[in-house]
């Protein structure tokens, strides 16, 4: 046979079979070696895999099949470990001794999410847990739990306070969806005291419904007084009068 040029040569067919013969030049001599001998006990980079279905994980006694993914332990492990299954909504995971670990500490049981030491991070905003499983009532507007936040606050003083000396004030709050519940100490360093349907602190942490009454709980004074704070746009009222104290505490809840 005539030397051809390799543009000569009638293309193969492809794709190849891994059987097909070339010539190499190993260790100075002209030597054959097999398709599938050029690329035998090298690694492949994970850009160079494509996965549709199938998807072979771990040692060689995985079996992949359909849309699902098996697990297997390290070498010496032995065993399934567990299976990642897709489906229609992403991927669910179960594991051969009851759980999956997806990071050190969560587990995923066949009933439970359990997170032994972090923190469950809230990713996007207005999200949260989702409570429609259970029946609601005739009027539910939403099942959503996407809120929850604690901290504090200075209330502000209501033109229906008289203060004696320097008028201080401190507060603490607890979100849990739209229910707010605010704790405050307003004092004077003298006294203070309150009339009667007087307006005496401003300055909520979240602003209420307005236009709305809600009802507080009692208001304590260092002499033991008490009254029935009530909430009106976004300002606290005393429904009864509280003689000169020292400080007032009280605390009212709210919707936002």
């Amino acid at each position: 046979m005539a030397d051809k040029k390799i543009s000569q040569l009638t293309g193969a067919t492809t794709p190849l079979a891994g059987t097909e013969v070339l010539p190499i030049v190993q260790s100075g001599a002209t030597v054959k070696v097999s398709v599938d001998n050029l690329t035998a006990g090298r690694p492949i980079s994970a850009t160079d895999i494509s996965a549709t279905k199938t998807l072979v994980v771990g040692e060689s006694t995985g079996i992949i099949d359909t849309q699902i993914i098996k697990l297997w332990r390290g070498s010496g492990g032995g065993g399934q470990f567990g299976t990642i299954v897709t489906n229609g909504n992403g991927l669910s995971l179960s594991g051969s001794s009851g759980y999956v670990s997806l990071q050190n500490n969560v587990f995923v049981t066949s009933t439970d999410i359990t997170n032994t030491s972090g923190n469950y991070i809230q990713g996007t905003a207005a999200k949260g847990v989702n409570f429609t499983a259970n029946t609601p009532a005739a009027g539910m507007t939403s099942q959503l739990l996407n809120w929850y936040e604690e901290g504090t606050w200075t209330p502000g003083q209501g033109g229906g306070v008289t203060v004696v000396g320097s008028y201080s004030s401190s507060g603490t709050y607890t979100r849990v969806g739209r229910q707010v519940t605010v704790h405050f100490v307003v004092s004077g360093s003298t006294s203070i005291a309150i009339g009667s349907g007087s307006n005496f602190i401003t300055g909520l942490p979240f602003a209420s419904s307005s236009g709305v009454y809600f009802v507080g709980s009692s208001v304590n004074s260092s002499a033991t007084q008490s009254t029935n704070p009530f909430l009106l746009n976004n300002v606290i009222y005393s429904a009864e009068a509280i003689s000169a104290v020292a400080s007032i505490h009280g605390t009212i809840t709210y919707t936002i």
